[in-house]
Order: structure tokens, then sequence, then C-alpha cells
């Protein structure tokens, strides 16, 4: 017996244009519309993960992982 995932449903009014292109990048990718929105919000919520670093940012950081500090002990 398969038992079935919970389901919700958004109603949400937009553009006809931006709906035109939600579609068509679905159509280009073979996909349903549900699997392109996952898509996007899987892939919005994965970038925070990564964090932006200046080239100073990125020798301080690499700096400290080749060079750690001894620990503070309290």
């Amino acid at each position: 017996m398969q038992k079935s995932n919970p389901t919700a449903s958004i109603d949400t009014q937009i553009e006809i244009g931006l709906c035109q292109t939600i579609k068509q990048a679905a159509d280009f990718q073979g996909v349903s519309v549900d699997d392109i929105i996952r898509s996007a919000a899987l892939s919005t919520i994965g970038k925070p993960e990564v964090i932006p670093l200046t080239k100073i940012d990125q020798n301080c950081l690499a700096n400290s992982l080749l060079n750690p500090s001894e620990p503070i002990t309290l």
C-alpha cells in the first residue's frame, strides 16, 4: 500500500507574462509548473548557505584555518 504525501494549495495572482514565463521554463525543462516552483524555492533556500567573501576575507579565513589560535580556557 502506497502512502500519499499531504498536499497544500497555493493561490496567487501573477501577471500574464510571468505566468507564461513560468510555463515556458517548465516546457523547456520538460517538467511541470509545480517542479519549476519547487526548484526555485529550493534554490533560494540553498543560496544563504554560500557566503560570498572578499579576497581579504578569503585570506583571513584561510589563514585562520591554516594557523588556528590556541583555544581559550575559562
